[in-house]
């Protein structure tokens, strides 16, 4: 999983380097003072300048490829939690998951359940909800200031922190059981191949 989302990281310049575009002095009445805006970028570490006011103010494809990064990242971790999940039940029981990960319950307050897994594996779905509603929003758009841009904003920059907190959980230290899997890993069966030849 990490290898995976080490992967998405290296696309992040790119996404940086489009949302890094000087914009000033291509508002909605053009340019209404004289702005050496070459220069200005300089001074402002922008990597680009705008080519003119239509392109300002009806470009959303950056905040697109950010929200997909997003929910990438987060569909990745859905499936670590998975993972996770089904390694510490009883039927596999390879992982010891920290007491952080669980609450109890009120009828057995030894079981521990795996409410943050099962959290993050669900807010999942609350990204790519992101991801659809901000696709829906800009299908078939015309050139120039659209009102619809602004609703669906709000809900990508929720999920930044949707995503920056699940991935914090996910540095949480996690125990494998090594003892019970080098009792049963000399067993055989770990592969399916061989469990259907038997």
């Amino acid at each position: 999983m990490w290898k995976s989302i080490s992967a998405i990281g290296k696309r992040w310049p790119i996404a940086v380097s489009r949302v890094n575009v000087l914009s000033l002095g291509r508002g909605f009445g053009g340019d209404v003072a004289p702005i050496d805006r070459e220069r200005c970028g300089k001074s402002w570490v922008s990597q680009s300048v705008a080519a003119n006011s239509l392109d300002v103010s009806s470009d959303r494809d950056f905040i697109l490829e950010f929200v997909f990064d997003l929910t990438t990242i987060a569909l990745h971790l859905a499936g670590w939690a998975e993972e996770w999940i089904l390694w510490s039940t009883t039927e596999f029981n390879f992982l010891e998951l920290p007491d952080a990960f669980c609450t109890g319950s009120s009828i057995m307050p030894h079981k521990k359940n795996p409410d943050v897994l099962e959290l993050i594996r669900g807010k999942s779905a609350r990204v790519a909800g992101a991801l659809q509603q901000l696709v829906g929003a800009h299908q078939g758009i015309a050139a120039g200031v659209q009102s619809r841009f602004a609703r669906g904003q709000g809900g990508a920059f929720r999920r930044v922190d949707t995503v920056a907190g699940s991935l914090e959980l996910a540095a949480a230290r996690s125990f494998v059981r090594r003892a019970f899997a080098r009792r049963i890993m000399p067993l055989g069966w770990r592969m399916a191949s061989s469990m259907r030849r038997r």
